[in-house]
């Protein structure tokens, strides 16, 4: 029976020798985002209640409930303190919460109204890193350090003009952001003052071509852009000293936020706004290999998650055209196996094997160096369909299954 306070069932922990099973846990309502893996925690948000549901990851015991209007960004433990993307007294807003009992302590306004957009977040030495104001041409967004324990401002940055700004990177206390004036700007992330910017892109037009809105990505002290002039970009992260700028092709028709690059190894994996995903050289922006893929997948999602194909044992899981799976090689692009699959945008890596959706009923584990199924590691029914994407922490993989109007229950597997 459910429990009374929350609607919690007790977990079950079902793990035994030679099971994958390593919990499950029933809870009522339907869950509307999730699940999300932070600071040991598995959560997820139910839009009926408004509220966010804490598990303990590692057992699958209930944690805390809260009420959260909308939740707009993955939510982030920093600090002692869960900190969420969402709407909070009818404002877009940064909320923190402790993440050890879920008590509400503070939020930070950044959009007046609940329509300004997505409210995002890094963290980094004690502060959160967030951009404030609308995405539109008519306002300026600063961007904010915010203190996780008090939610006190610390500081701001302003920009010389109006416009909209990306989502902010930290790393090596640098953080990083796209503004579509077409600079890439680095901040000291202690003091908010600007270390240095460089000019990638021409500033943005209604409905022009050029745009640097992307996510950063940092690796090796260096840091690495996209903008939609479909350029690849790389600059030492200490001194915006250019490394160089690789042309990915395609024919710029999207000017909204593309996807920042991904690295992996010695390859920098980026998409191009003809949706195409293309590898460049990490140290010399030489171009690798480029291969089609499903947009229709989340390709401009705003979840990190899902942003890019799944990496393990040399091999990209790609999910191309007409849901066809492909296991690519890295290095060289060389396709070393395709096969069928689901068009849900829920591959992850995790023990050395892709976990993925084979159908809409069934997630399977699979081996990256040939794409042959090593097990089902669920396998649902009409009446207990899984959904949403797959969530990973360490070699565990989460999901839940459900059917609208009936609880919902969440697992946890051994991903090898």
């Amino acid at each position: 029976a459910l429990a009374a306070a929350g609607g919690v069932a007790a977990a079950e922990l079902t793990g035994g020798a030679g099971s994958r099973r390593i919990w499950t846990r029933k809870l009522s309502g339907e869950v509307s985002a999730g699940p999300w893996v932070s600071g040991g925690l598995l959560l997820v948000w139910d839009t009926t209640s408004s509220d966010l549901t804490a598990l303990d990851a590692r057992t699958g015991r209930y944690r805390w409930h809260t009420g959260i209007d909308s939740v707009s960004s993955y939510p982030l433990v920093s600090g002692g303190m869960l900190l969420i993307g969402g709407v909070d007294a009818a404002d877009q807003a940064l909320i923190g919460v402790d993440a050890a009992t879920g008590d509400y302590k503070w939020s930070v306004a950044t959009v007046s109204g609940i329509s300004g957009g997505l409210t995002t977040v890094a963290a980094g030495t004690g502060l959160a890193y967030l951009v404030a104001g609308y995405r539109s041409s008519s306002t300026e967004q600063p961007v904010l350090g915010v203190d996780v324990r008090t939610g006190q401002t610390v500081w701001t940055y302003s920009f010389d003009t109006v416009g909209d700004a990306g989502r902010p990177a930290y790393s090596g206390g640098l953080v990083h952001v796209c503004y579509s004036d077409g600079y890439l700007y680095t901040l000291d992330a202690a003091s908010g003052r600007l270390r240095w910017r460089r000019r990638l892109a021409r500033p943005r037009e209604m409905f022009g071509r050029d745009l640097l809105f992307s996510l950063p990505a940092v690796a090796g002290g260096v840091v690495y852009v996209v903008s939609n002039r479909d350029r690849v970009h790389a600059l030492r992260a200490a001194t915006g000293d250019p490394l160089w700028t690789a042309a990915i092709g395609g024919a710029a028709h999207n000017t909204q936020l593309v996807p920042g690059p991904m690295v992996a190894g010695d390859v920098v994996l980026a998409g191009g706004t003809d949706g195409i995903l293309y590898a460049v050289g990490a140290r010399d922006g030489r171009p690798r290999w480029h291969r089609a893929v499903d947009r229709s997948t989340g390709w401009w999602s705003e979840r990190p998650d899902w942003l890019w194909p799944p990496v393990t044992g040399g091999v990209a899981l790609v999910i191309g055209e007409e849901s066809t799976w492909y296991g690519v090689d890295l290095a060289s692009g060389r396709v070393r196996w395709r096969r069928p699959g689901a068009k849900q945008a829920a591959a992850v890596a995790a023990g050395g094997l892709f976990h993925a959706y084979a159908s809409e009923h069934d997630v399977v584990s699979l081996d990256p160096a040939t794409g042959r199924t090593v097990r089902y590691l669920f396998r649902g029914s009409l009446s207990h369909v899984p959904g949403g994407t797959l969530a990973v922490s360490g070699d565990v993989v989460y999901l839940y299954a459900g059917f609208p109007g009936e609880p919902t229950t969440y697992y946890a597997f051994r991903a090898r």
